[in-house]
C-alpha cells in the first residue's frame, strides 16, 4: 500500500490566502490614508483659527494702548497721546502689515471701522473673524 504525503499546501490555497491577504492590505491602506488625509486637513484648519485669533488679539491689544486712531483706505494708525505714532496696520495684496513687518496672509478682506467703538472684521480662507471693540475713554477717532 502506498500512502501519499498530503501535508503540502496547493495553488489554489497559496493563491487565495495571497487574495485574502491583498483585500486586507487594501483595507488598511485605505483607512491609513484617510486618516492621515483627515489629520492634514484639521491640522491646516486649526491653524488657521489660531493665526485669525492671534490677529484679533495683537490689534485688540494695539487699539487699547492707543489714544487716537486714524482711518484710511488700507492704512489704520494708533496713536500716542502725543501724537506718535504707535502702530501703523497696512492691508495690500491680501497681506497684513503691522509696522512694516507681515503679521497676516491670506486675508481675503480687512475691515477695521467705528466711533465709540471699533468694528473689526475679516476673513482667512473662508473663515470670518469678527469682534467689535469698545475704546477707552479719551480715544479718539479720525
Amino acid at each position: 500500500m502506498i500512502r501519499k504525503n498530503e501535508s503540502g499546501v496547493t495553488l489554489v490555497e497559496v493563491l487565495a490566502v495571497m487574495v485574502l491577504f491583498s483585500i486586507i492590505a487594501l483595507f488598511v491602506f485605505t483607512i491609513i490614508s484617510s486618516s492621515t488625509k483627515q489629520q492634514t486637513e484639521q491640522t491646516m484648519e486649526s491653524l488657521e483659527l489660531q493665526d485669525g485669533a492671534y490677529l484679533l488679539k495683537q490689534i485688540t491689544r494695539d487699539l487699547r494702548k492707543s489714544v487716537k486712531v486714524d482711518f484710511q483706505v488700507g492704512i489704520y494708525t494708533f496713536e500716542d497721546q502725543h501724537g506718535n505714532t504707535l502702530f501703523t496696520y497696512e492691508y495690500k495684496d491680501k497681506k497684513l502689515y503691522r509696522n512694516s513687518s507681515l503679521i497676516g496672509n491670506g486675508i481675503e478682506q480687512f475691515t477695521l471701522t467705528g466711533d465709540e467703538t471699533v468694528n473689526l472684521r475679516f476673513t482667512i480662507k473662508n473663515k470670518q473673524f469678527e469682534t467689535t471693540i469698545t475704546l477707552r475713554k479719551g480715544t479718539t477717532i479720525r
